[in-house]
């Protein structure tokens, strides 16, 4: 039987890049999935609707949502709770207000530190609050939350999306503790830096630490499902073995 047959997922941040990579690994599991992102990502959801139902997905929705709006979120959230959600991959994220622009104490605006908690940190959180009481009704359910390994070490470069993340990891980590009485398994997975993400870009800032892949976050994240109901890796760190380009 697959890992994930008769499960519903809730996966944002879908239509590309490490998103997309787990939604066809749940498809090839059989989850039926709901996938979310951006609405400038619109079609490239629409398209990776169609990949997931031909690699093997029971079924498949999707929902475009701006994680900046916190009401668009809550919205998003109070219709997926309503229906019932199994598995919850808070996958999402920015970088700040452009793509590699530096948000910290010297740089960047601090209404771009704003959205940066608000779609790294908020909207999942508000998803997890959402959507935990009918887990814990059923007496089960998987909340995994992408994080960042900045969320573990200071630096100087992006301290608003760093502080995001720590806020992430924060609250899975005592999620984690708050929800394991109901069997529902909290997992905060820390990538490095991930090729063809725009990730490993900061390889180069932190001293050429190199770089991984989407695939190695995915194995991560079905790792969590193929341990006994009375395990749970409560945090999974992923780092590059060597500095340089991922294989």
């Amino acid at each position: 039987m697959s890992l994930l047959q008769g499960k519903t997922v809730l996966l944002t941040g879908a239509s590309r890049g490490i998103g997309a990579s787990i939604a066809c690994a749940l498809a090839k599991e059989g989850a039926s999935l709901t996938l979310v992102a951006h609405p400038h990502h619109e079609q490239d959801l629409k398209q990776m609707c169609d990949k997931v139902k031909g690699c093997g997905a029971k079924d498949c929705h999707t929902c475009c949502v701006d994680f900046a709006d916190s009401k668009a979120v809550q919205k998003l959230a109070d219709e997926c709770a309503s229906k019932g959600v199994d598995v919850l991959i808070n996958n999402a994220g920015i970088f700040g207000a452009h793509h590699g622009e530096e948000l910290g104490p010297l740089k960047g605006n601090p209404d771009d530190w704003d959205r940066c908690m608000q779609v790294n940190a908020l909207a999942p959180m508000r998803l997890i609050r959402a959507l935990t009481p009918k887990m814990c009704e059923k007496g089960e359910g998987w909340i995994i939350n992408i994080g960042d390994v900045e969320a573990m070490h200071e630096g100087p470069h992006h301290a608003a999306y760093a502080a995001s993340k720590y806020a992430l990891r924060g609250f899975s980590l005592s999620a984690y503790e708050a929800l394991r009485e109901h069997c529902i398994r909290v997992v905060d997975v820390a990538p490095g830096n991930v090729s063809g993400t725009g990730m490993a870009e900061k390889s180069d800032m932190h001293g050429g630490q190199g770089v991984i892949t989407p695939d190695d976050v995915v194995q991560a994240v079905m790792f969590c499902f193929r341990l006994s109901k009375n395990a749970v890796p409560q945090e999974i760190v992923l780092k590059a073995m060597k500095a340089g380009k991922a294989t």
